[in-house]
């Protein structure tokens, strides 16, 4: 939206969210989060030598807050992405207003 309001289709449903129901074609998160995370500590160990470790001279608190902002970034970019198609997709059933 172009006021810089995005409900991203939740208005009113912070809390209100009835318990989750399973389809035929549903797949499970967990197995595919899981892999991932296994790529990225094997990308870890290539590029720095070693996995993620406590007590690594880094403040994990600066890492997470900038990674954090980075995922808000994509995020937004996804949700204006999906405005845009929609707001197209609108565009083109409607029919054209001649004068």
């Amino acid at each position: 939206m172009s006021d810089g309001t995005h409900d991203c289709g939740l208005a009113g449903r912070v809390t209100d969210q009835p318990m989750p129901t399973r389809v035929a074609d549903s797949r499970d998160v967990e197995p595919e989060l899981v892999a991932l995370i296994r790529q990225r500590t094997a990308l870890g160990r290539t590029r720095y030598g070693t996995q993620l470790q406590t007590h690594n001279g880094r403040d994990c608190r600066v890492d997470a807050l900038q990674e954090a902002l980075d995922l808000s970034q994509y995020l937004m970019q996804r949700v204006m992405e999906l405005e845009d198609q929609v707001r197209w997709l609108q565009a083109a059933r409607s029919p054209e207003v001649r004068p």
